[in-house]
């Protein structure tokens, strides 16, 4: 199935681009974001930062373990920080 990812953190996840990314059916968001940074060669980035990012699937904030659907938006960034 297809999906949409946009990750809006590139201190975290490099040169990864916007785009929509074939993942495999039943993915999860951390699923599909694995799955796409495979496609591009950049795994590593993922599994090193996936406990420092925020997800937002379809614009409503989710956690990494949330299923996702055929055609669904994938918002990957870095919390806030500051005071």
């Amino acid at each position: 199935m297809k999906v949409n990812i946009k990750p809006v953190c590139p201190e975290i996840m490099g040169s990864f681009s916007s785009g929509s990314y074939e993942v495999e059916n039943s993915a999860t968001v951390y699923e599909a974001l694995t799955f796409a940074l495979k496609q591009c060669g950049d795994d590593k980035i993922l599994f090193d930062n996936v406990s420092s990012l925020v997800f937002f699937l379809n614009g409503k904030r989710v956690n990494s373990d949330a299923p996702i659907n055929e055609g669904d938006s994938i918002m990957a960034l870095r919390p806030a920080y500051g005071g």
